[in-house]
């Protein structure tokens, strides 16, 4: 954390009355006045930092510098992970960029979730003994909320998974690194969430004992997937994928800038290691919005003059038609 912080005995006011004042950067307050006794110099109005006709207040400014602004967002920066290395690390990038999304046809994955979510909806609405919602059936609507928000929640880690990627460009070709890795946050909030729902099943087993069998069903529950998540290796293997893939320009046979989607399409023809016969694929280029275009004009110039460039719809995660 850096703490800003104007030395106000450097405040001082020209003849006609007109203030200004100097601004030092340090790490902590003593080393703030360690700086501002260095710089005691008069500043003169060339310099073009005077403030001119406005009236100055001794002011403390706190500055937080990225790497503690990365620590309060929800979502860290991706880093290619120790699985992953360059093939090409040692030429230097000409583009690069990382990038979390969902790899896979979203429109299917979002109807599946409406369906679903409209489902459960229905099954709570119906397996609710009361439909008065009075005070006297608290515990059906806790039961209910409950039963909606998890199976909810369940649904939509299917359907919103997102794969991590990351992508460089040199004068060599192109490097994709793709992976997905057990989510960090998982456990903590299992952890939490089987302590708040135990909590609350307790002090309701006070009004109605019966809340005892939903402590030992929801928290109960709970627990046993934190402790399968912690402590399985398999459970943990199946929810970890590491890919690179390597391409040289001069094996890209399309480019498409994609019309549904943020990203282009790249088809190839390449022999893989091992076969004897050519394979014919392609890669989708995911990229931030409103920048498919600005990266499919910069790959343009590196393929081989044959190479078509259209745009097209493209079928996540295949090509165009």
């Amino acid at each position: 954390m850096f703490f800003v912080k104007p030395n106000e005995s450097a405040v001082t006011q020209h003849s006609d009355g007109r203030e200004y004042f100097r601004v030092a950067l340090a790490e902590t307050a003593r080393e703030v006045d360690r700086l501002n006794n260095a710089f005691s110099g008069e500043l003169k109005e060339e310099d073009d930092i005077v403030l001119e006709k406005e009236p100055t207040r001794p002011i403390i400014l706190l500055l937080f510098p990225m790497q503690d602004w990365r620590m309060i967002k929800f979502f860290s920066p991706l880093e290619l992970p120790p699985q992953l290395n360059w093939k090409f690390a040692d030429e230097p990038a000409l583009m690069e960029w990382t990038i979390r999304t969902r790899n896979y046809n979203t429109t299917v994955a979002n109807c599946i979730f409406a369906f679903m979510a409209t489902l459960i909806s229905l099954l709570t609405y119906i397996g609710h003994p009361s439909k008065t919602f009075s005070a006297s059936s608290s515990s059906e609507i806790l039961w209910s909320a409950l039963f909606f928000t998890v199976l909810l929640f369940t649904i939509s880690t299917m359907t919103h998974q997102k794969m991590n990627f990351a992508y460089r460009f040199t004068h060599s070709g192109l490097e994709c690194c793709e992976w997905k890795d057990f989510p960090k946050w998982a456990l903590p909030a299992l952890r939490w969430i089987a302590g708040i729902t135990a909590i609350i099943f307790i002090s309701m087993a006070t009004i109605d004992p019966s809340f005892l069998i939903g402590a030992l069903v929801g928290p109960g529950g709970v627990g046993l997937m934190y402790l399968q998540m912690a402590y399985s290796k398999n459970f943990r293997a199946l929810h970890r994928q590491y890919h690179h893939l390597v391409f040289t320009w001069n094996e890209f046979t399309q480019i498409a800038i994609a019309t549904n989607r943020e990203l282009v399409d790249l088809k190839y023809k390449m022999i893989l290691d091992g076969d004897q016969f050519e394979t014919e694929w392609n890669i989708n280029i995911y990229c931030k919005r409103n920048q498919k275009e600005v990266i499919a004009a910069f790959i343009t110039p590196h393929l081989l003059p044959s190479v078509p460039s259209v745009r097209a719809k493209v079928n996540v995660p295949m090509s165009t038609d």
